[in-house]
């Protein structure tokens, strides 16, 4: 049937058809050659030279069971009926067990430093970014143990592994740098500060952003020491909720060199400013504090940057797409499976960024669940 004259494609159906047709020609091409040369060859399991299986099988497998949100034993059933060479549950998480935990960590940060290159290589992160670092609790059900740390109560547990990750938040533009394991609570600060050290070393940055689990003299005390620009929610401390008080019929209020007090040993303070401006999904109000040059009238545009920016919760909802399933203790096995999938959210943003460079988009092009699936249905020769 012919179009009337006139008639023109919405550029989103335009988009849609392209993809269709190019889809194989670059999809798998980026995902396959360029994406599992940059990961998997920079992962060394430790294989025997007798071993029957190869790396790549090993991550084909787990990225297939981190897709279909699976265990192991189960997801072991059902990959053999998509591939003849399937390793089992316990030959997979064997090998995992012999991995040292800081085996791992020098692997993965060989991994994202390749994909923080090839980001760049596209044009991306080269200019001064913003980033923010958070806590993630993977809950845990069983007895305490070695990185098993107490937690609010949640979902039936008071237990978590928790991992801290530091994260680009640029708009639209999410990009996980590094991830470590808390071994106890108290090793927060010296985690923290080299997670910023590894991000300064490898990317310009601009401001950090930190929710209020971070309102704490210590974490203040890194970042100026660092030479960073921040801004923090803060909690409403007595001193806070008085300022409140005194301030009720102003919309938006600054304290400038506002203190921060600590009684309990050691004490200290430290100097901040602090401003409080209406939240935008009830009537009450949102308090931040920052070392940035604040008034009434940048308040509110520095609360939006915040809301903007604040990304690495919603890049940590889609990663956890990319993570399988297990109630294995193994620290080991618990790392390799987060940091694994941390690694291939940051491959569906390497090749949105393509795509996007392409279709001239500025939102993602595929699903996560599309390069998943693609990434373990696709083998390449390493030649």
């Amino acid at each position: 049937m012919p179009r009337p004259r006139g008639y023109q494609t919405s550029s989103k159906v335009k988009v849609s058809r392209n993809i269709d047709k190019i889809f194989e020609r670059i999809c798998v091409r980026e995902v396959c050659r360029n994406v599992k040369r940059l990961v998997y060859t920079h992962i060394d399991l430790k294989l025997n030279y007798n071993c029957i299986y190869t790396t790549e099988d090993f991550l084909d497998f787990l990225t297939y069971i981190a897709i279909t949100k699976d265990f192991a034993t189960n997801g072991s059933r059902t990959y053999r009926l998509l591939r003849n060479k399937a390793p089992s549950a316990d030959t997979l998480l064997y090998h995992l067990r012999k991995l040292s935990i800081e085996e791992i960590i020098t692997q993965f940060d060989l991994v994202f430093d390749k994909l923080l290159e090839d980001a760049k290589r596209k044009g991306k992160f080269r200019n001064p970014v913003d980033v923010a670092i958070d806590i993630h609790d993977w809950l845990y059900y069983g007895k305490w143990g070695d990185y098993v740390i107490g937690t609010q109560p949640k979902q039936g547990t008071h237990k978590a592994y928790k991992f801290m990750t530091i994260c680009i938040v640029e708009n639209g533009k999410r990009f996980h740098l590094k991830a470590l394991p808390l071994k106890e609570f108290k090793d927060r600060y010296k985690v923290f500060e080299e997670l910023l050290k590894h991000a300064m070393s490898r990317i310009k940055i601009k401001r950090v952003y930190l929710d209020r689990h971070f309102y704490d003299m210590e974490y203040i005390r890194i970042l100026k020491k660092l030479g960073l620009k921040f801004i923090i929610q803060a909690l409403r401390s007595s001193t806070i909720r008085k300022i409140l008080d005194e301030n009720k019929d102003k919309d938006v209020i600054v304290v400038r060199n506002y203190q921060m007090w600590r009684k309990r040993k050691p004490p200290g303070k430290e100097t901040v400013n602090l401003f409080i401006v209406p939240s935008r999904v009830n009537n009450d109000k949102v308090c931040f504090v920052t070392n940035l040059p604040v008034n009434e009238k940048n308040a509110i545009g520095y609360a939006e940057l915040f809301r903007r920016r604040w990304g690495i919760e919603t890049a940590y909802r889609v990663s956890k797409d990319f993570r399988a399933k297990t109630t294995s203790k193994n620290i080991s096995v618990r790392l390799f499976y987060f940091l694994f999938s941390l690694c291939l959210y940051n491959l569906w943003i390497l090749v949105n960024i393509t795509l996007c460079l392409i279709f001239n988009e500025m939102k993602p092009v595929v699903t996560a669940k599309i390069i998943g699936t693609l990434i373990f249905q696709f083998q390449v020769d390493y030649g």
